[in-house]
């Protein structure tokens, strides 16, 4: 039988064991374009309540796709990026109207030229 003063305390290094870093996520890239954020869920909440027919969220979703690749809160919104969204011309217009009617955005018409808008957060 052992006896209790015999007993030699092992020491146990403490070993830090770093967890590999998952490839699968940098090898998930997303192809094409994508919707940048943060993006405030209140603002697209009162855009989403304001628009009777969708547009208005269409046009600020666009708005916010502009501006995060833009890095700026004041853009130009180009009609081939509404195309590629297959919003029309009136809808664009309708939105536009809307979303400035709801205190979410502010904006010029520059005749011959792209809107210049402001998002206002």
């Amino acid at each position: 039988m052992l006896n209790p003063n015999d007993y030699i305390p092992a020491v146990i290094k403490p070993t830090i064991v770093k967890p590999k870093r998952s490839t699968t996520a940098l090898n998930n890239r997303i192809d094409g374009s994508f919707l940048k954020g943060p993006i405030p869920m209140s603002w697209l909440n009162r855009a989403s309540a304001a628009s009777k027919q969708g547009s208005a969220l269409a046009i600020g979703i666009a708005i916010w796709h502009i501006a995060a690749m833009e890095k700026s809160h004041t853009i130009k919104l180009r009609p081939s990026v509404l195309e590629r969204m297959n919003i029309s011309r009136q809808a664009r217009y309708r939105g536009l109207e809307v979303l400035q009617n709801a205190g979410l955005i502010s904006f010029k018409n520059n005749r011959g030229q792209s809107s210049t808008i402001t998002i206002l957060v």
